[in-house]
Parts: C-alpha cells; structure tokens; sequence
C-alpha cells in the first residue's frame, strides 16, 4: 500500500513539473520507491550541493544554460536551471531536485553514475528494480520526505536524481 501511494506522489510531482523529457535526460512515470530507513532522515544531494541548500550557493557554476519557469505547486515559485552536468529545480530560492548524467558528482555516500547496482544495495540496501522500457529503475524514499532514484542500463547508473516529495 505504502508503495503504491508513494508512486502516486512522485508521478504526480513530476507530472506537476511540466517537463517529461529534458535535454536528454527522461523523467521517469513509473517510480517505484521504498523507505530505505523510515527511521532517519538522510542527508542528499550530488557534488556539493544538497537538497534546502539556497540557490545562492549555485552562483558558482555561473549562469545557467537555460532556466524553466514552472508552476508553482507546493511553493510560492519555482524553476528548473540547466547546468551543463547538473539540472537543478528551485522552490522558493531553496534547491529541491537534483539531477545528473555526470560521473563527477556523487551522492554523499559516494555514489556516483557509472556504479554498479550492487554499489547502490550496499549503500542503500536491497531494492528491487523495475523497467521502464530498456532502463532499470531503483528507487528509495526517507522518513524526512526526500527520495532518490538511479536509472541503470544493465547494471551501471546512468542518472541519479534527488528531491523532495510533495507535502
């Protein structure tokens, strides 16, 4: 039950964004995520950046390639701004969603695209993948209402993605 409500929610904020494929990089419809570890909250983010981080501390990548208004949804504003390695949506000036293809940015816990789905149960735990056409899916959901998702074709990450569920 919990999963297919959480499924719910993730579709619905992505369907909320507006954007279904971006500069080659697919939001999935289909996620599947578990808790991870319901009882703690998990710190997330890729490279230096994590998710309640100000959108000030992007100024050093400097100007976006491009930058989506969106409709707002649970916040007062919202954008998405295109880096060339990062795509990152703000919610009222505050980094929400973090998403790459770029094997230099990592999870905190050292995850990175280009690792192995065994790299990601032993930092995550076991999950179950699913397909989305030729991509595998792994997901995960915290008890501080954030997730993060890895596409995989065979067994190496090719995206990763963070952010937090809607209230």
């Amino acid at each position: 039950m919990m999963k297919n409500y959480l499924k719910i929610i993730l579709t619905l904020l992505i369907l909320g964004s507006g954007i279904t494929v971006f500069n080659n990089l697919p939001i999935p419809f289909g996620i599947s995520a578990s808790v991870a570890d319901p009882s703690s909250e998990k710190e997330l983010g890729l490279g230096e950046f994590r998710l309640g981080d100000l959108e000030s501390k992007l100024d050093i990548l400097g100007t976006p390639l491009q930058i989506l208004k969106h409709p707002p949804g649970n916040y007062n504003t919202y954008a998405r701004l295109v880096y060339p390695n990062l795509i990152v949506d703000i919610g009222d000036g505050k980094i929400v969603v973090l998403t790459t293809t770029d094997r230099s940015l990592s999870t905190p816990d050292g995850v990175r695209v280009g690792d192995s789905l065994n790299r990601i149960f032993e930092v995550y735990g076991q999950q179950e993948p699913h397909s989305q056409e030729d991509i595998q899916v792994v997901s995960y959901s915290f008890s501080g209402g954030s997730y993060l998702y890895f596409k995989l074709e065979g067994d190496r990450i090719i995206e990763m993605s963070c952010g937090f569920l809607p209230d």
